[in-house]
């Protein structure tokens, strides 16, 4: 079909904000019976275009806070006891359509947000057998674990939901800012309670950074098949076949990220890892820097092992210009600058996944 103005055409069909005026910034406006139509219509046409099978993210826009502020969606919000009451309610009525029109195709929406679809719904027993429940904990600690103190309510969300849903995905987040952060025993343990949870496909939500995220990731892929292996033997595996005669020095600095991982720290959000952890010390950054000149000798004559160690140190050079002020303050002639952390970053060759300005 030709696209088409909705906003336009039906404004009605879009949210009603704080302010009683309909608004395409917000999400649609579940509650109305003519969207909801129009809605699975159009769900139909692209399951067809899509030969009827695999399956449809049927997702709310990103924006926070209740889907609409009418009168009938806010009774719906209360209903369910979530302000993604209104989309919760349409769910069921439009994957018993699609159950009947295209049986082998499936709905998936996100469990996004405490304070909004994260948190499952009151009064439903069970949710559509073709409906997927990605569960998607944004606003998690990443300084914890799904089990720990300040995870608890995520935990808790993601077992009421395997009460209510056949299939859970899980939208994994990372710290997608500057820092190797939480790599082994976070991922490690998550994996096992996602597993014993009803979690059934992982997906990674951000790329880390090029150093030591390509080895996150590959454990991640190993856990997959079975969650409850060693990860450490995963990770010295690795390890020795990307860096040859440097892996157990890189064994031992993985292990100090995690106690770094592990120490007393504030909230740490989605973004905010490389500048805002304090536990990444100058006393550690500097004789990481030497460990790295070290090894880049040691590896002088092998490539492929020097090209890998060039990337793993990106992480170091990172998180060294994030907490430049504090190195400075502390070690004024440690015979490292900004500009030469910077010119040695711009020699890294990147791979395709990141980008380098």
């Amino acid at each position: 079909n030709e696209p088409k103005d909705y906003f336009k055409s039906n404004p009605e069909y879009f949210s009603l904000n704080r302010d009683g005026k309909r608004t395409n910034r917000l999400q649609f406006c579940f509650s109305n019976r003519d969207l909801r139509k129009e809605f699975t219509k159009r769900v139909l046409e692209r399951g067809r275009r899509m030969g009827g099978k695999g399956y449809l993210v049927i997702g709310a826009n990103d924006v926070p806070g209740p889907f609409c502020f009418c009168p009938e969606c806010q009774a719906l919000e209360k209903k369910y006891g979530t302000k993604a009451g209104p989309f919760i309610d349409y769910l069921p009525e439009l994957c018993a359509v699609v159950a009947k029109e295209l049986p082998e195709l499936k709905i998936s929406t996100l469990a996004y947000r405490k304070g909004q679809s994260e948190v499952p719904p009151k009064g439903i027993a069970k949710m559509p057998d073709n409906w997927i429940c990605d569960f998607a904990p944004v606003d998690d600690d990443q300084g914890q674990a799904l089990d720990g103190t300040r995870n608890l309510g995520t935990l808790q969300n993601l077992k009421d939901w395997n009460k209510l849903a056949k299939h859970i995905s899980y939208w994994y987040y990372i710290c997608m800012d500057s820092a190797p952060f939480g790599l082994v025993e976070r991922l490690s343990g998550d994996m096992k309670l996602m597993y014993e949870n009803g979690v059934c496909g992982v997906g990674i939500c951000g790329v880390g950074t090029p150093g030591m995220y390509p080895m996150q990731e590959y454990l991640l892929f190993r856990l997959m098949i079975d969650p409850y292996q060693d990860p450490w033997a995963i990770v010295e595996d690795y390890n020795r076949h990307m860096y040859g005669d440097a892996a157990p020095e890189i064994n031992a600095y993985v292990r100090e990220l995690e106690e770094v991982w592990r120490e007393p720290k504030k909230y740490i959000g989605l973004t905010g890892a490389g500048a805002v952890i304090m536990n990444y010390t100058p006393e550690r950054l500097i004789r990481w820097q030497k460990m790295f000149d070290t090894l880049e000798k040691k590896l002088a004559d092998k490539p492929f092992e020097l090209k890998n160690l060039s990337l793993a140190r990106w992480d170091v050079d990172m998180l060294t210009l994030d907490h430049w002020a504090k190195i400075k303050e502390k070690y004024p002639d440690c015979g490292i600058t900004p500009d030469s952390v910077i010119a040695r970053m711009r020699k890294v060759e990147l791979p395709k996944t990141y980008s380098q300005s």
